[in-house]
């Protein structure tokens, strides 16, 4: 069943995304979002969106653009809690 994120889900749920890393231990991770998602976060547009698109991962030292996939094992856990 699909979901429609509007700006408050979304938020609600990249919220609720970091404080289970938090409690997992998992480092920082800084996900480079493009698409509907993107816009509805930063509030270009106000209609909804089904998903959330990661593009990339931001580095954390000199904030390179690494590739979003395959992610590192430690965060491949919150995507079978997650779906």
């Amino acid at each position: 069943m699909a979901v429609n994120l509007n700006q408050t889900l979304l938020n609600k749920s990249l919220l609720l995304l970091g404080e289970f890393l938090d409690s997992e231990g998992t480092e920082p991770v800084h996900l480079v979002v493009i698409g509907g998602s993107a816009l509805l976060a930063t509030g270009v547009v106000s209609r909804t969106t089904e998903d959330v698109d990661v593009w990339a991962q931001r580095g954390l030292v000199d904030f390179e653009i690494l590739p979003a996939y395959p992610l590192q094992r430690p965060r491949r856990k919150w995507q079978v809690k997650w779906d």
